[in-house]
């Protein structure tokens, strides 16, 4: 049986080299008789070739051998997840066009390195962004959100949490939630509308993650994702598509698998910092701020408020202690006009000329 591997060609996404997760698009084809396994050598070519160009930028000797030597274990380590942009089928060619995520903490661990994380506060041009995400499952027509008959919300709270360590949050889905959205809007709701979701949760973008499990049959199905990107001022479409999969998978199954590639693409957003932000941040005004609180309540109603407004750009809190935190507010505008508006929403600020300190009391 004839197989063979060819890379067409690879786009690095930028991100910086200590970034959480790390995305390489890599166009690869795979060559076979077969189209599932032509997919799937397609598939393997474009991880090791995304995880060999990501290790390439680092400052490391040799690193072509040490890649080489990479196990299957290790690339399972590495590589978060992948993510199909567009496939085709030409003959006994299968063109895939993939992006492959990359936790870079595992790859510099299996290359020797010290281990590096968006945690340790070294990039400053480096963060994860607030994000909610909203599971929809549509069964039978029909879209469900808070309803019981969402199966997809535990598994992805759950993959959300443990992929993005708490970048990324789910929604309580009380009343003040269902205030704003419920099954019947969730497929149209703007940005706009969500506003106060927003300032609710701290968070710059509210994903609403659209699951549509494919019709079960005799032969493997294919299935996909859609992401709904929202903020205040605009809203973006994205789908994730899901490999195929024999339809005897149970629903359990395909709901796990459902939830961990949504939990990837939530954390790739989450650890993205657009290059047009990092601009913006290298020119804001940086404030040292020392948060006093009694309780995680009050802490939590500071930091909410302080994110929330326009003036500011990034929270940075590299240092935690006991009832206080001290941390950095990317500030663009005038601290003035961000002074006044934290006092007028119940914030103590006091100025002692090289910092702020925010407390309720």
């Amino acid at each position: 049986m004839k197989k063979l591997l060819l890379c067409l060609a690879v786009v690095s996404v930028a991100f910086s080299a200590q970034a959480a997760v790390q995305q390489m698009r890599v166009m690869a084809v795979g060559i076979d008789r077969r189209a599932d396994r032509a997919e799937e050598l397609a598939m393997n070519y474009a991880k090791m070739r995304a995880v060999y160009l990501t290790a390439r930028k680092l400052p490391v000797d040799q690193v072509g051998a040490k890649v080489e030597r990479f196990t299957a274990a290790d690339y399972k380590e590495i590589v978060r997840g992948l993510k199909v942009n567009n496939i085709k089928r030409l003959g006994e060619r299968t063109y895939a066009d993939v992006t492959v995520s990359i936790l870079d903490s595992a790859l510099r661990r299996k290359l020797g390195m010290p281990e590096q994380s968006y945690l340790d506060g070294g990039d400053e041009q480096t963060r994860m962004r607030g994000v909610l995400v909203m599971p929809v499952y549509v069964k039978s027509s029909r879209p469900y959100l808070w309803e019981k008959d969402n199966q997809l919300r535990t598994p992805l709270r759950d993959e959300s949490l443990r992929q993005s360590q708490g970048a990324v949050l789910a929604p309580a889905g009380d009343l003040d939630d269902l205030r704003l959205v419920d099954y019947a809007n969730v497929l149209t709701v703007t940005g706009k509308e969500l506003e106060p979701m927003f300032k609710r949760y701290g968070v710059e973008e509210v994903v609403i993650a659209i699951y549509t499990p494919a019709a079960t049959g005799a032969q493997p199905v294919e299935e996909s994702i859609l992401l709904r990107r929202l903020t205040p001022s605009r809203t973006m479409t994205e789908r994730v598509q899901i490999p195929k999969t024999s339809a005897a998978m149970t629903e359990e199954a395909s709901l796990k698998q459902a939830a961990m590639l949504i939990g990837n693409a939530v954390t790739q957003i989450a650890s993205t910092t657009a290059i047009d932000d990092q601009a913006r941040l290298a020119k804001a005004l940086q404030i040292p701020i020392d948060f006093a609180y009694a309780n995680p309540r009050e802490l939590a109603r500071m930091q909410n408020t302080l994110r929330a407004q326009r003036e500011v750009l990034l929270v940075k809190l590299p240092a935690i202690s006991l009832g206080e935190i001290d941390g950095i507010a990317y500030v663009e505008g005038d601290p003035k006009k961000l002074s006044e508006k934290l006092k007028k929403a119940g914030i103590f600020v006091t100025d002692s000329g090289s910092g702020w300190k925010l407390s309720l009391r």
